[in-house]
């Protein structure tokens, strides 16, 4: 569970309408989450590199870094990883949620996963 909310924590950073907090600032410190490496793994991913192994990357090139990401599909790429995590922590869960403490993680994994939309 906790590797599907990573990724889409990943995935919300590179949010194209994100204009409530600083998006990519992780690219600055050359930590690239699972959307980015998506990206980088496609056909079209040259220009990615370029920006982000530019020895003078900055916030002003986040821009470019996320626009890139969504364009190769990388955070589509990502997302479906994501809920195949999610996906595979709920069925684990399946015999459990027979006594209550199973069905409380159940509802707090289902609570949260619908969060991440929001």
């Amino acid at each position: 569970m906790g590797i599907a909310f990573q990724i889409v924590d990943d995935c919300l950073d590179l949010r194209i309408d994100a204009d409530d907090k600083p998006v990519g600032t992780d690219h600055l410190l050359g930590l690239f989450g699972l959307p980015t490496l998506c990206a980088l793994s496609g056909p079209a991913s040259t220009e990615l590199t370029e920006v982000l192994m530019s020895p003078s990357i900055d916030a002003t090139a986040l821009t470019s870094v996320r626009k890139l990401v969504h364009a190769t599909g990388g955070v589509e790429q990502a997302m479906t990883i994501a809920e195949r995590h999610y996906d595979d922590a709920v069925s684990v869960l399946g015999p459990l949620t027979k006594l209550p403490a199973g069905e409380a993680l159940l509802v707090t994994a289902e609570t949260m996963w619908r969060r991440q939309w929001t």
